[in-house]
Order: C-alpha cells, then structure tokens, then sequence
C-alpha cells in the first residue's frame, strides 16, 4: 500500500478480519514498525483490538505525518499477534 505524504497528517486504516461465525472473544496486540529511522512519522506504535464473539471485524487506526525535509519512500509492517482466546461452549440440542 502506499501512502502519499502530504503537508498533514493522513489517517490510514488497515482492516482486521476473522472468519464469520467465530465463537469466542479474542485480544490481539498489534505493533507498527517502518524501515526509516524516523519514528515520530507514523503513529501509534501499537496497540491491542478486543474482538467479541461472533464479531468478525475491527481495524487499525495509524497516522502518517509528514516530513520538513524530502524523504526517500519508506516501508511499513504491522505484526499481529493472539494474546487470549476465550472459546464458547455450545452444548447440542437435548435428543427426545
């Protein structure tokens, strides 16, 4: 994905998806990282997504600032990682 630096800050969303019909709720912590050496471009760094039962969607809210001074392009990557997973117990019909 590129992102065009402008004279503002651009907010940039990266979508979090999880197959439809998932039980249980989970916490991912995710980190942000860029190959430059200036890491007051972009933030957060990082940060965690709680996600429901049942809830298949969140996203990633990152800011990317501009630079004084002309920069060469950069690359970022973004490491998600489960901390906890609660499963639910779903319990059969009872048989007649």
């Amino acid at each position: 994905m590129l992102v065009a630096r402008k004279w503002h800050v651009t907010k940039l969303e990266l979508p979090i998806r999880r197959g439809k019909g998932a039980n249980g709720n989970i916490t991912i912590t995710w980190a942000a990282r860029t190959n430059g050496t200036d890491d007051k471009l972009m933030w957060p760094l990082n940060g965690t997504i709680d996600m429901q039962s049942s809830q298949w969607n969140s996203s990633i809210l990152l800011n990317v600032a501009d630079s004084e001074k002309k920069a060469p392009q950069q690359a970022f990557m973004v490491t998600l990682e489960v901390r906890s997973l609660t499963l639910e117990v779903l319990r059969p019909a009872q048989f007649k």
